[in-house]
């Protein structure tokens, strides 16, 4: 089990090193530490596999929101 400092941490330095893939850049710009855990703390997340697999399922639909809304200004 991972402590709370452990996990954001992790969805951090993931975030930034994979800035370009799947809408990573989306975390790293919007999320603070504290928006960070409060996501971790209401979804149960207890290690640090969790908490980048369930900021990935963020990551890739604010991408794919992001997308939508470019696709209608054409």
């Amino acid at each position: 089990m991972a402590t709370m400092a452990e996990m954001v941490k992790a969805v951090k330095e993931h975030a930034e090193s994979h800035w370009a893939e799947d809408g990573w850049d989306e975390i790293a710009e919007s999320y603070e530490d504290r928006e960070i855990a409060e996501v971790l703390e209401r979804e149960e997340v207890t290690s640090v596999a969790e908490a980048i697999h369930e900021f990935h399922e963020i990551a890739k639909l604010r991408k794919e929101r992001g997308d939508e809304i470019r696709a209608t200004a054409w």
